[in-house]
């Protein structure tokens, strides 16, 4: 790998030891893929819970983060260190984590982090631009800054981004190079009217897509070109959790995509696949609930509810009180608008506790004592739940959800 004058000073140590590191670290994953040189990030989106020791040696003696923006993710686990009481968060693992926040902390602000505590870093602030280069945590933002934004982002995990924070580097490779983010394969939807399609049925589109095309870029056909934001999330987001999709083009919308033939640089697809009623029923039956049966716990919010989700929640549930405990991820600073709407005041009046924490539980969900089924308006959080957590999840739209919480238990709607 070529390296300037400043990277070689700093892998010698010239620039101290946590910098030495990092962009070691960043050096050795490059190699690793063939990259040929490290190129400058534009922004940086980290994990909330990097393990302390690790997190304080890559850090050592660094002053300053290296990317000009950097934000962070989520808290994880289930556990937010404002309102895990009301969540009930097993008591042993709070305090555990509250200690490890508070050791934390002081390493995040000297290193001038946002503490965001969010997937959905672009709506408080990190937002990049056509063509920059970034480094952030979590597969959603990383398919939405490629297909809705433009930006370049690699498909990439807790230490590289990290180590690119620090550095303000990233290994030039992947997705990050013009002609890797050319489609390989269109998507068609048979007898599906997807302007009328429901945000769990649009969850439902992506699932199946990911998991029948596992990484590859893909073009879209088909979608209107004045989706909303929400819409097109709920669309996205699941790409990349049954499959590794984090490309997916969809004509007049992506930057790089006017057409779909922009969007596969004018060359023949690899493959076009179908998508049909029948496979969103598909997806729909994996995660299906029976009428009547008890759910303990709704999850709302992953990725995190944005101000027009909260918006639609708080209509749903005026004046109604739940049953079931009910959760809601958002970020703090949507939270703050949602209050002055009164779109907050309205949930917790009902029983809704709200939280920074990931809503999938990623990656070792603790739940209350008794959560033997969890309902959710994210087949991206059932996927994780029922996975990871090993507890049954039920998935369907936000109004099934807050019925759910509602009653205390499933409305079949078949």
């Amino acid at each position: 790998m070529f390296l300037t004058q400043e990277e070689e000073d700093i892998l010698a140590g010239k620039r101290g030891p946590g910098l030495q590191k990092a962009l070691s670290l960043l050096v050795k994953y490059g190699d690793a893929f063939g990259a040929e040189r490290l190129v400058p990030v534009a922004a940086a989106h980290v994990w909330a819970i990097d393990p302390y020791e690790f997190l304080k040696d890559l850090t050592e003696d660094v002053t300053r983060a290296g990317a000009p923006l950097v934000t962070t993710h989520p808290y994880t686990g289930c556990f937010d260190p404002d309102t895990w009481k009301d969540m009930g968060v097993p008591t042993d693992f709070a305090m555990a984590e509250t200690e490890l926040v508070k050791k934390r902390s002081p390493i995040i602000k000297r290193l001038n982090f946002l503490p965001t505590f969010t997937c959905l870093p672009f709506l408080v602030g990190n937002f990049a631009l056509k063509g920059q280069i970034l480094s952030w945590m979590g597969s959603g933002v990383q398919i939405m800054a490629n297909s809705l934004i433009g930006a370049r982002a690699q498909r990439e995990g807790i230490v590289s981004v990290l180590a690119s924070a620090i550095t303000g580097k990233t290994p030039y490779m992947g997705l990050l190079k013009p002609e890797n983010r050319w489609a390989q394969i269109v998507v068609k939807l048979d007898g599906i009217n997807i302007e009328k399609c429901n945000e769990a049925d649009l969850q439902a589109i992506g699932y199946y897509i990911g998991a029948k095309v596992g990484d590859k870029n893909i073009v879209l056909e088909g979608v209107p070109t004045w989706f909303s934001f929400e819409q097109l999330k709920n669309l996205m987001v699941p790409l990349p959790v049954s499959g590794a999709v984090a490309m997916c083009h969809i004509a007049g919308i992506t930057p790089e995509a006017p057409t779909v033939q922009d969007a596969l640089g004018h060359r023949k697809p690899e493959e076009e696949i179908i998508v049909s009623k029948k496979e969103i029923d598909e997806v729909y039956f994996e995660y299906a609930g029976a009428d009547g049966e008890p759910v303990p716990l709704v999850v709302l919010g992953c990725p995190h509810l944005t101000i027009g989700e909260l918006e639609q929640v708080a209509s749903l549930i005026e004046g109604k009180r739940v049953k079931s405990r009910l959760w809601l991820g958002t970020a703090e600073q949507i939270l703050a608008l949602a209050r002055r709407m009164g779109y907050a005041d309205i949930i917790e009046k009902a029983g809704g506790v709200f939280a920074r924490c990931c809503m999938a539980g990623i990656p070792f969900g603790q739940f209350p004592e008794g959560t033997n089924v969890v309902a959710t308006n994210s087949i991206k959080a059932a996927h994780y739940i029922s996975r990871i957590g090993g507890i049954k999840t039920i998935f369907g739209t936000t109004e099934d959800c807050v019925k759910a919480a509602v009653a205390g238990k499933w409305k079949s709607r078949v």
